[in-house]
């Protein structure tokens, strides 16, 4: 009689008790060469399983969209180049909309370009406000919170995330926690970052430069930018694995700038050729640990330095704010004094 006694690991089936009768041998084999072999074939799966869960995954998101132009072309032309890169590469990523900068016919056409290529179209507020300051108020975090939502619910992938402004979540319990009760009386859900970064300084560096001279080749930033996020990417993974004990789906912040609209291709491809998988934003966000609300304060920064903090384990790596200009300021200066 052959055996049909098999256990599902994953979405696969293998054998999960091998106590049968002497007509189970596969193809006639002797029953010793026979388990031999399935112990092997059960060891090969777990390994298998064990590489697709240890993965280095992560998402793609971009904030603050604008109709702004770049020192070097229109808003049209930023917004084309990472939307075809992105296409190239068949991924799909999450706008974070902050309203009043596209809050104008250009605007609605540069959002419809998103939302037709598939893309989540998700809350970063309407002015930008810093959440954290002594003038702000919950009242004003609602305010903030429904006028770009009324811009962008009617998307067809509109989703309702809302990533707080500069990641700063409030400095007291109060505001923090008042802050999260309106999120969710309003259906939503934090965007959390996972792997912060400063393209916007390196990217604020390249126009200042640009405007200075309109002939500047862009391309000696590139090597710092990847670079960069390459390094923000690895510290954070580290973190995050540290804390969860295994590896986790992470979301990386980037924006809507000229930075990207140049490299993105050459980010994407860094991030593959160093081991990291590609996923969509929503399927990051459903890995269970962003179910947590990190007691952390001053709250805010990536989801893993809140999470850190909040440990109290951590305090020597831990830096505040978590990414900032300063911290690359000196090496961008030498990188570009070296090219001269």
């Amino acid at each position: 009689m052959l055996c049909n006694c098999v256990a599902k690991i994953g979405n696969l089936k293998v054998v999960r008790n091998l106590k049968c009768s002497l007509a189970c041998p596969i193809g006639g084999l002797p029953l010793d060469l026979t388990m031999r072999m399935l112990r092997l074939f059960v060891q090969i799966v777990v390994l298998l399983i064990g590489g697709l869960r240890a993965q280095t995954m992560i998402a793609l998101s971009f904030d603050d969209p604008s109709t702004l132009p770049s020192p070097n072309g229109p808003w049209q032309e930023r917004n084309q180049k990472i939307l075809q890169t992105l296409a190239r590469h068949e991924l799909k990523a999450a706008l974070f909309v902050c309203g009043m900068r596209v809050n104008s016919p250009a605007g609605q056409a540069l959002l419809k370009s998103w939302d037709q290529a598939g893309h989540a179209i998700a809350n970063h507020s309407y002015t930008h406000p810093f959440f954290s300051g002594s003038k702000e108020s919950a009242l004003n975090f609602e305010r903030e919170l429904l006028r770009t939502d009324s811009m962008i619910r009617g998307y067809a992938h509109f989703k309702p995330w809302f990533r707080f402004p500069f990641l700063k979540e409030g400095k007291t319990v109060e505001r923090r926690d008042s802050m999260r009760a309106l999120l969710a009386v309003h259906g939503y859900r934090n965007g959390h970052v996972s792997i912060d970064a400063s393209d916007w300084y390196v990217d604020q560096m390249l126009c200042d430069s640009l405007r200075k001279n309109p002939q500047l080749n862009p391309l000696p930033y590139k090597e710092f930018y990847v670079a960069h996020i390459l390094d923000r990417a690895h510290d954070y993974d580290s973190l995050a694995t540290a804390i969860a004990g295994h590896k986790v789906r992470l979301v990386l912040l980037l924006h809507h700038n000229l930075i990207n609209a140049l490299f993105l291709d050459d980010v994407i491809r860094a991030l593959a050729s160093n081991g990291w998988v590609f996923i969509d934003p929503e399927y990051a966000y459903q890995d269970p640990i962003y179910q947590l609300s990190p007691d952390a304060l001053p709250a805010g920064e990536s989801f893993f330095w809140s999470l850190a903090k909040a440990t109290g384990r951590y305090e020597s790596i831990l830096r505040y704010p978590a990414e900032d200009g300063d911290y690359e300021q000196a090496g961008l200066e030498r990188m570009l004094k070296g090219v001269k």
